[in-house]
């Protein structure tokens, strides 16, 4: 499951390498960043956030359940320390058929400064993605 969620991603994101700057709507930014404050909030305090069916995808749900987000902030931890803060650089959609957006954000970390947090949003505006990656200027 983990690895077809993995290959569901990095299809995803090679596809929004192609894709064009979009207008994104305030609310959708706003949802975006702070679905994805609370999901490292919940983690650097040691615990998780659960995402509902009102937020997310079924497969992000699933994906993204108690072990995994733990795991996940282990990782993201030792590469660039605990989660401080984040704000938006970007938004994109994706080219062929704009069902999802993409949203950029500038991540601020105790370690590493120069981190993205990536977060994708459907059509329906619920979460499809969440990425956190070392800053790349080109997308």
């Amino acid at each position: 499951m983990k690895k077809l969620i993995f290959l569901f991603f990095a299809l995803l994101l090679v596809n929004c390498q192609y894709g064009e700057k979009a207008q994104g709507d305030d609310y959708q930014a706003e949802f975006a960043k702070s679905i994805s404050h609370k999901l490292l909030s919940s983690q650097k305090e040691g615990g998780f956030y659960e995402l509902t069916k009102e937020e997310a995808t079924e497969r992000m749900i699933q994906g993204l359940n108690e072990a995994v987000q733990k795991e996940s902030y282990k990782r993201i931890k030792q590469a660039f320390g605990n989660y401080k803060n984040l704000e938006l650089d970007t938004i994109f959609a994706i080219k062929e058929d704009q069902t999802y957006h993409v949203f950029r954000f500038k991540g601020e970390f105790e370690v590493n400064e120069k981190v993205e947090i990536r977060t994708v949003l459907n059509l329906e505006g619920k979460l499809a993605g969440f990425f956190v990656v070392p800053w790349k200027e080109a997308f």
